[in-house]
């Protein structure tokens, strides 16, 4: 599992393994099942969390008792509400594990040290606040500028590494969609995969009346 997380490291900075192996020292090992929780709400965050394997949502529940999907994360992916985290507050959020997760956690107190110690981690959290920042904004404008279809497919590609492990209420409520009208496009699309000239299947159909007659 530490290969795993030196691998992602180099994908961004470089480090020597001393580096490594002083900022591994800062890290915690946690393992948890399908269903638990990393934080809810009421809770105040503690940690940033590294997903070395499993799938986790982020959520908020709504007015009318419902999930609202805020984010979905996975392997090689880092999973907090940075908001609280850096305030050290209490969230109204919760993160959940739709699978059995292993994750590595840092503190907040910890990030900060590291960063004063070693340049190039803080370069790396730099790097992962764009790239959450262009995340984010991506995210917006799929909901505000794409139609249902459109957000689909945005989705598709983003998590195409855990798109089949997903049920499909989580597909829904993150494309901002009810389960019922999720299931409606899929079965529309999978009507024009069997029939993708309607013309020709019209023809085959008036074919078979005749044969009958």
């Amino acid at each position: 599992m530490k290969e795993i997380l030196y691998s992602h490291f180099e994908d961004f900075i470089d480090l020597t393994e001393y580096e490594f192996e002083y900022i591994y020292s800062h890290l915690k090992i946690k393992k948890y099942k399908k269903h638990q929780f990393l934080f809810q709400e009421g809770d105040v965050v503690s940690f940033d969390y590294f997903i070395i394997n499993g799938i986790v949502k982020t959520y908020l529940v709504d007015v009318d008792g419902k999930e609202r999907i805020m984010d979905l994360s996975y392997d090689n992916l880092w999973i907090s509400d940075y908001p609280n985290l850096f305030e050290q507050s209490t969230t109204n959020l919760y993160a959940s594990c739709i699978v059995d997760t292993i994750v590595y956690c840092i503190s907040i107190e910890d990030i900060d040290k590291l960063s004063e110690e070693i340049p190039s981690i803080l370069k790396y959290f730099r790097i992962r606040g764009r790239q959450g920042i262009i995340k984010r904004e991506k995210r917006i404008t799929s909901l505000l500028m794409l139609n249902i279809k459109e957000r689909l497919e945005v989705f598709k590609s983003d998590f195409s590494p855990i798109f089949n492990k997903l049920p499909k209420s989580i597909i829904a409520s993150y494309i901002g969609v009810s389960r019922e009208t999720l299931s409606r496009l899929n079965k529309k699309k999978r009507n024009n995969t069997l029939y993708p000239y309607p013309f020709l299947s019209l023809q085959k159909s008036r074919k078979k009346d005749l044969i009958l007659q």
